[in-house]
């Protein structure tokens, strides 16, 4: 009779605990690492995954010793234990233990049969299977312990598969508290050992097609995810203990479920001293599909009330409490699943790059639905164990797509397959186009332009709505052309235009705008529209700017001149009276400003005074071989260069002719005669 707890409020608080544990522990339904699995195994499987986190099933490890554990157990409890163990450790017995499974199975009870593998070398029994092997030498069939390690293998297979022919499915447990080192298939380490693990697998499954074994991966009571040798080699993982108290191993638990299984395989407490408290089970969440006590004292030596209690408590198994295994999960009937394909919907659009969520219901007359497949035509998207079943398509490509989903049974039974049409369309390709400075439009996604130049961006396709900008000083825009007269550097930056064209898909693209600082050239002198009495000026200029590498002096388009640093001026002589246009040029390394005056040379010349009679005068000026002093009376003079050096000096009388030898440039002439002395500014060319 089972005990339940006194009070109501001890069943509320144990139903809230159980039911806080299914949120966030529940074992969703997955297939057998061996695809060809019995469907005895499969239905098993199948029902310890639908019991994980709800019940416990109870375990006893059988010893033959002289020791009866199941008679005691049921002496002591009224109960007999849903799991029994054995183990292939002497040959002699090893035919028992076969017997021993298979009377279990027909009692409704599930066998698990374990192998204390002596090292090969070294004969059998438990002291031999601490001995040493190389497991490279074991795995090589020339060798003399390849030998016997593949002969005992076979022998093993020759026992399993007697159960198998009985279709007796066996809970398999080879190499036990494999990640300790006191058993020769650990001794070497987790890399070595996963070599063994997978050489037994590959030749028991593949090979000798043992497909009634259910593996189970017995780590010690420290697993280590080094000795894991993939989830497609392992169907439940499991750790031991033999506590000295009833701890639920909470740690034991969360650590094989973090590192090995994850929430995709059943865990199971594959041996232990005293059994879990159940009721610290349900609270801390440790639920392991199974414990099982190990065999003699460790079971004598536990408390009698406490083992009573413990059998007897509601989320524990045993033998009585069994289903028919094969019917348990709708077996023997094979039901066949339904499934109804939820998103996408039939005849939908999508964008290219857009992610689809792929959802499905699933549902079962009788038995457990262990996965929803879901394709692409006939490409497998993604398997599915846990409801609800869905799966984010991150890149379907461009085109029209036929989505499928298929359920099925963890007896391996599949529905009919529910499916939608779906299409993917690509955005409209966006083309940048820009016009500078007014020229021609051009394919282009930079541009480069001087501070004040113009700029138009008109991307195409050349439709009308569906465009937006961004850009730098929190510039937005909603039409497709944009355009930026007399543009400055603060407009320099990237712009983002994005088009949604008819079907709802949006492209963008970059545009780079690089905005170079042009120089600011004032002329400060002359003043414009001034009227100069001398051919000869001095142009100075101020520049505002950077890295400014010359200033250039022109007469018109005639470049009369440059000077490389501030203050900038140039000396000229237009030589003759006229109008003249002067220019200003500024640059740096990118860009130019241009500044002009206009100006009026009006000089008085030599031959305007030989026509007053009366003046000292210097003529014609400016000359180009020779040229005439007049002075009335005797005089002296002397010619300067710009540098105040002697060019010429000497005496006359009323007129003298000279200037021959002078080369060309500007000259100043001092006359002296009684009356005054006169300083006349002269320039040959």
């Amino acid at each position: 009779m089972k005990i339940y707890s006194p009070s109501v409020f001890r069943i509320i608080a144990g139903f809230f605990c159980l039911t806080l544990y299914f949120s966030n522990h529940a074992v969703g339904q997955r297939q057998l690492s061996n695809p060809a699995s019995s469907p005895e195994a499969k239905a098993l499987y199948c029902y310890i995954q639908s019991m994980s986190g709800k019940k416990i099933l109870s375990g006893q490890m059988w010893s033959g010793w002289g020791f009866d554990e199941l008679a005691y157990i049921q002496t002591n409890t009224g109960k007999s234990p849903a799991i029994m163990g054995y183990d292939f450790i002497q040959q002699s017995a090893n035919n028992t233990q076969v017997t021993l499974a298979t009377n279990w199975w027909k009692k409704g009870g599930i066998p698990t049969m374990m192998w204390h593998m002596g090292a090969p070398g070294h004969g059998e029994g438990y002291e031999s299977s601490k001995m040493s092997a190389n497991i490279n030498n074991c795995l090589d069939k020339n060798t003399p312990e390849g030998k016997i390690f593949w002969a005992d293998l076979a022998q093993k297979a020759d026992l399993l598969q007697k159960l198998r022919d009985a279709n007796i499915p066996i809970l398999w447990r080879p190499f036990h508290e494999l990640s300790g080192n006191w058993f020769w298939w650990s001794k070497e380490g987790g890399a070595q050992f996963k070599k063994l693990w997978i050489a037994m697998y590959n030749y028991y499954v593949n090979e000798r097609k043992l497909n009634n074994l259910i593996w189970v991966f017995c780590y010690s009571g420290d697993p280590n995810v080094s000795f894991f040798p993939g989830n497609q080699y392992v169907d439940i993982a499991g750790g031991d203990t033999y506590a000295g108290t009833n701890d639920p191993q909470l740690g034991l638990y969360n650590k094989v479920k973090s590192n090995i299984a994850g929430n995709v395989m059943p865990i199971c407490l594959h041996e232990c001293g005293i059994i879990p408290d159940p009721n610290k089970a349900l609270s801390t969440g440790a639920m392991f599909s199974w414990w099982m006590i190990w065999h003699t004292s460790f079971l004598q030596n536990m408390d009698k009330a406490y083992l009573k209690s413990s059998f007897n408590h509601d989320v524990i198994l045993t033998l009585d409490e069994l289903p028919n295994i094969m019917t348990a999960c709708g077996g023997s009937n094979n039901p066949t699943p339904a499934v109804q394909l939820n998103s996408p919907t039939n005849n939908s659009n999508v964008c290219l790059g857009t992610p689809v969520t792929v959802s499905a219901t699933a549902t079962i007359s009788n038995g457990t639905v262990s996965k929803v497949d879901f394709y692409d035509g006939a490409t497998l998207l993604n398997s599915d164990n846990l409801a609800p079943y869905s799966y984010a398509w991150t890149n379907p490509s461009t085109g029209i797509h036929t989505v499928r989903a298929v359920a099925t049974s963890a007896l391996n039974v599949a529905s009919a397959e529910s499916s939608s049409s779906i299409t993917v369309n690509p955005p409209t390709p966006i083309e940048p186009f820009m016009q500078v400075n007014g020229g021609t439009w051009t394919g282009q996604v930079s541009a480069t332009l001087c501070a004040g130049g113009n700029l138009a961006i008109g991307p195409h396709p050349t439709v009308t709505a569906g465009w937006s900008w961004t850009g730098p000083g929190n510039f937005t825009a909603t039409t497709r052309e944009i355009s930026f007269p007399a543009i400055t550097v603060a407009k320099a930056g990237t712009y983002v235009v994005s088009y949604k064209d008819v079907n709802g898909c949006t492209s963008s693209s970059n545009v780079s705008v690089a905005v170079n600082p042009s120089p600011v050239v004032t002329i400060t002198s002359p003043a414009n529209n001034a009227t100069l009495a001398s051919s000869t000026m001095n142009i100075t200029a101020n520049v505002v700017g950077t890295g400014i590498a010359n200033v250039q002096f022109y007469n018109g388009a005639t470049l009369i001149g440059s000077d490389a640093n501030a203050p900038f001026s140039f000396l000229w002589d237009s030589k003759i009276n006229g109008t003249y246009n002067l220019s200003v040029k500024a640059s740096n390394a990118n860009c130019a400003d241009t500044a002009t005056v206009k100006v009026n040379v009006s000089m008085v010349t030599g031959l305007e005074e030989i026509e007053s009679g009366s003046a000292i005068a210097c003529f014609p000026n400016p000359f180009n071989h020779s040229f005439t002093i007049k002075a009335p009376g005797k005089f002296d003079y002397v010619i300067y260069d710009l540098t105040g050096n002697e060019a010429s000096k000497g005496s006359a009388e009323n007129t003298i002719t000279i200037g021959e030898n002078l080369s060309p440039g500007i000259y100043s002439v001092k006359i002296l005669n009684a009356s005054k002395s006169n300083l006349i500014k002269i320039s040959k060319f």
